[in-house]
């Protein structure tokens, strides 16, 4: 509903919510509100019939020159100014904090520049953080690189867990290649891991060695944990042995035992960190690869009867094997739900390696060293460590040793 008001020459219209503003402010206020100006209200009013103003063309010339010029009486309410001034300022704060320092007053086009900037800052950040995709041409390019340097030609790989390095000592014939003079290889950053690459002969069969591993707690993508996997791959190795230490789940296990790793559950994975995400290159493997068979049978059987052949039966034990990210050990939570989930031993590794190797249709034997037992009951004082690790490997050192010396020869 609105109200019209005939004032001399001037028709106006008003709301009825504008007439109960002016009744409100009068009584509540106890004064009357800025009179308007003889021929502009202090309300703007709704446009009129614009037919009034084709007959009164003085009338309309006189709003245009006011409008352009109103005098200082139009004033709006107390307090508009201030609004809009804080409102202003609230609105250059934001813009600030968007683009960076700026002046206070900034115009379009300084606004939009500051924008596309801002913009243009976070794609870079955002592909800078993105995981390192490598191209069958890098892989390439490096294994002929060591093919180039070494007169070894492997068949069998072996990546040496933490503390398990002093696998690589049993080849004979070595040449040793620190990781920083590969090109493209990453380096290792734990106790533990060498980071060096040894080529040479164990029982008579020629073996590539890592000593020490990359995790994906070290800050590497998934694509560069598994790096060395398809290096391997394109120099000839047909069969991959993998060791970790492990922290043991199942009771019936005790520290210094050697796991089969028969399955895994890759936790990493479901958050979904798997390092065949991504194009699929033919080159290397079909686009989805079967893992009910990731760990070989046939060499699961030969490792046990190699075992029983060197008297370590005893502390052989065959199971699942549970990957976590890392770097902090389990909570007593975490190791009660992965137990019973059906994972007999926890580690942060093997996993992404494993994956690559069945994706490219190398052959693969898993081994854990159950360097601790896990904490499950809240009363227990014991805590894992790094130190005991590195000491339950070093207990153990020569049985597994002999046993992978033996089980080699026999591949």
């Amino acid at each position: 509903m609105c109200v019209v008001v005939f004032c001399k020459n001037t028709i106006s219209i008003y709301p009825v919510r504008t007439i109960c503003s002016i009744l409100w402010v009068r009584r509540i206020c106890g004064r009357t509100p800025p009179s308007p100006p003889p021929h502009r209200p202090a309300f703007a009013p709704l446009r009129t019939d614009v037919s009034a103003h084709r007959h009164h063309p003085p009338i309309r010339a006189q709003q245009q020159q006011q409008q352009q010029n109103p005098p200082e009486s139009a004033a709006r309410l107390p307090g508009t100014q201030q609004r809009d001034a804080a409102v202003q300022e609230r609105l250059n704060r934001r813009l600030v904090c968007r683009t960076g320092p700026g002046p206070p007053d900034l115009n379009s086009s300084t606004r939009r520049a500051g924008m596309d900037q801002a913009a243009t800052s976070s794609s870079s950040s955002s592909s800078s953080s993105s995981p390192r995709r490598y191209t069958h041409e890098e892989y390439k390019e490096t294994a002929d690189w060591l093919l180039a340097h070494t007169e070894q030609r492997p068949k069998v790989a072996i990546i040496c867990g933490s503390g398990l390095g002093s696998l690589a000592d049993l080849l004979e014939d070595k040449t040793v290649f620190p990781y920083k003079d590969i090109p493209r290889f990453p380096t290792s950053t734990v106790p533990g891991h060498a980071g060096q690459l040894v080529f040479g002969k164990l029982q008579g069969r020629e073996c590539v060695c890592m000593q020490g591993r990359f995790h994906f707690y070290e800050g590497y993508d998934i694509q560069t944990v598994t790096f060395p996997v398809r290096v391997f791959f394109l120099l000839g190795v047909e069969t991959l042995i993998v060791t970790n230490a492990a922290g043991g789940l199942n009771d019936a296990y005790n520290e210094g035992d050697i796991m089969l790793i028969k399955d895994h559950i890759n936790l990493p994975g479901f958050a979904g960190q798997n390092p065949l995400c991504g194009q699929n290159d033919e080159r290397f493997g079909v686009r989805f690869p079967c893992m009910s068979d990731a760990y070989d049978r046939e060499l699961r059987a030969l490792a046990r009867q190699t075992a029983e052949e060197q008297g370590c039966g005893g502390f052989l034990q065959e199971g699942v094997y549970c990957m976590v990210a890392g770097p902090s050990y389990e909570t007593i939570a975490e190791c009660r739900l992965l137990r019973t989930l059906g994972a007999d031993t926890v580690g942060m590794s093997t996993v992404p390696e494993v994956l690559v190797a069945r994706h490219c249709g190398l052959r693969v034997l898993g081994l854990s060293l159950i360097t601790n037992m896990t904490v499950t009951d809240y009363d227990s004082n014991q805590k894992a460590n790094h130190e005991e690790v590195l000491q339950t490997t070093r207990n153990r050192t020569q049985d597994l040793e002999r046993f992978v010396s033996n089980l080699i020869a026999k591949i």
